[in-house]
């Protein structure tokens, strides 16, 4: 009998929610990137930390998180699906349904008034676009095509966007589309290496995915190409910027050394096919190095 009809039953008592299922249900990770990827679209114009860039950081980290909630209430009975995802709090009946979608309504609208609360409205325009992309076309659209990745990586685009219209948005234009195109980049890799870690769970699923129409060894080769874009465009943030920081200058180039050393040498080796779940977290790992570095350059250079 399903965790859920016993539940209903009542054969079997439901534990109470921890503050790790919701940090799941939200998917902190995801939300506190782009909470920082905001930061740095703000940065980017204005270098100081004020209220308003408190107020945009923290806005869209509602938002993200709001936005987080929600795609996991939509994905509820898929996540049952998979080995990968069925251990998440709403697959295993940890949380109800009802109060997923309560918090992620009010998260989103707490995070649409708090950049309404900033000198222009295009950051909340901006922020309610996002979330219509993801919940509304993203999420619904993955379950059709695996082109589906395409909305979800221009909704990843956004957050910088709002930070720099946040900050006034009056110049650096160049800055903020290659910081943009650098999350772009970053997010379609960063998905197919989820579907290569987990190809055996994806084959058993109902979501259609790359290994549907490449073989294991073309995938890798698609991935490799995208990371190569990604870091290449995360040396181009100095020269558009103006940068004179020897630091950043050199960080991002031993990021750009390693992350290829590492995607290269983990599909040319005798373990490639352990490599993904590795070459996932440290991914990760890299989007989070490069919005550090970003930042620290704006505000100290």
């Amino acid at each position: 009998m399903a965790v859920g009809t016993l539940m209903q039953s009542g054969t079997i008592k439901r534990r109470r929610a921890t503050g790790a299922d919701w940090c799941s249900v939200i998917k902190l990770p995801i939300s506190l990137m782009n909470a920082a990827a905001a930061g740095a679209g703000y940065v980017i114009l204005r270098p100081v930390i004020d209220l308003a860039a408190v107020t945009v950081t923290v806005s869209v980290f509602l938002l993200a998180s709001g936005a987080s909630a929600l795609n996991s209430y939509q994905d509820r009975d898929v996540d049952r699906r998979y080995g990968r995802t069925c251990r998440r709090p709403l697959p295993r009946a940890l949380i109800i349904p009802s109060q997923v979608r309560a918090a992620a309504l009010s998260l989103i609208v707490m995070g649409v008034l708090g950049l309404l609360c900033l000198h222009s409205r295009w950051p909340a325009l901006l922020g309610l676009a996002a979330v219509i992309l993801y919940n509304g076309v993203y999420t619904p659209l993955k379950s059709r095509t695996a082109l589906a990745v395409i909305p979800g990586a221009l909704c990843g685009m956004m957050p910088p966007l709002i930070g720099w219209v946040a900050a006034g948005g009056s110049h650096c234009l160049l800055t903020i589309m290659v910081v943009m195109a650098m999350l772009g980049l970053w997010q379609l890799p960063h998905f197919w290496l989820l579907v290569l870690a987990n190809r055996r769970d994806y084959d058993r699923g109902v979501l259609p995915h790359m290994l549907d129409f490449f073989s294991q060894r073309q995938l890798e080769g698609i991935i490799f190409v995208w990371i190569a874009s990604f870091v290449c465009m995360t040396l181009l943030f100095p020269v558009v910027q103006g940068s004179t920081n020897l630091v950043t200058a050199v960080s991002l180039a031993v990021h750009f050394v390693i992350l290829l050393a590492l995607v290269a040498g983990a599909f040319c080796s005798h373990w490639r096919d352990r490599a993904s779940p590795l070459l996932f977290r440290v991914l990760n790992l890299s989007m989070a190095v490069v919005l550090i570095v970003i930042i620290a350059d704006s505000l100290f250079t």
